[in-house]
């Protein structure tokens, strides 16, 4: 099956599950297995995409991406939904448009993951994916509400010059290694609450409305370098284990609300 398509319209759905054949993984759970490289370019889908399905009888069918899975440059005109899927190879969706819900939730992306330059314009829901190697998410913009609650990120998370437009939730979140966020806009609430950060992150440049960082764990080195806050900021209760930040510079920033750091606490 040839699964090369360049500059072409989709006019009909795209369901994976319906296209190989599933084998049991486990009660009332079915896979289907796809082993070869996957790469859509500059395609637009009129229909939905997708990989997971509920059957009427209540059965799930997921799909695993053993080489790589690539829409660069589409546009999904319908819900796009990879739940619970898992991608071997590199998975690169650079520069596509999610125009309706897109649904990343429970995914394993094993290799490299590319989401720089995308726009999502209806929810994205990232909630407890796992990310094995570098996340780019460089100049993505999130018009609606964004979820990366109890996500994973094993290597570096890129998130910088990222737009969040609505309420963008990375509550109980793990970064294992560096997470950047500079000069990304958080242009109404940012929950980190609860997340930890075991290697650098960075804020600096960044702009947030409203945040929300109560009870991280900060383990490795802490920047928030000329960071502006528009209404409120909340570190209540952060525990700093490598290299504290230097909290005065959040006594430099003109708050239209308050900073909230009471109970922060310092391990050198």
């Amino acid at each position: 099956m040839n699964w090369k398509k360049y500059a072409r319209q989709c006019e009909n759905d795209l369901d994976f599950t319906t296209m190989l054949s599933p084998h049991l993984m486990g009660e009332g759970v079915y896979q289907v297995t796809s082993t070869s490289a996957i790469t859509f370019r500059n395609c637009t889908f009129k229909g939905k995409v997708t990989s997971y399905t509920i059957r009427n009888d209540r059965t799930i069918t997921i799909t695993c991406f053993m080489q790589s899975l690539s829409f660069i440059d589409c546009v999904f005109e319908d819900e796009f939904n990879l739940r619970a899927g898992s991608i071997r190879g590199r998975a690169d969706f650079s520069k596509s448009a999610f125009l309706k819900k897109s649904n990343f939730e429970e995914s394993t992306f094993f290799d490299d993951t590319y989401f720089s330059n995308c726009i999502f314009y209806e929810e994205a829901r990232f909630q407890n994916s796992f990310f094995n190697k570098k996340l780019f998410a460089i100049q993505t913009e999130f018009q609606k509400v964004c979820g990366f609650q109890n996500a994973t990120f094993m290597a570096d998370t890129h998130f910088s010059m990222a737009k969040f437009y609505a309420y963008a939730d990375l509550s109980l979140a793990t970064f294992h290694q560096h997470a950047f966020f500079n000069y990304a806009e958080f242009n109404t609430k940012a929950n980190f609450n609860k997340s930890t950060f075991r290697g650098r992150c960075e804020f600096m440049n960044a702009l947030i409305y409203e945040g929300s960082l109560k009870d991280c764990a900060f383990w490795g080195e802490s920047k928030f370098n000329t960071i502006k806050i528009n209404k409120s900021l909340s570190l209540e209760n952060a525990l700093f284990m490598g290299n504290a930040p230097n909290l005065d510079v959040f006594e430099k920033i003109n708050f239209d609300n308050t900073c909230m750091l009471s109970k922060v606490e310092v391990r050198n």
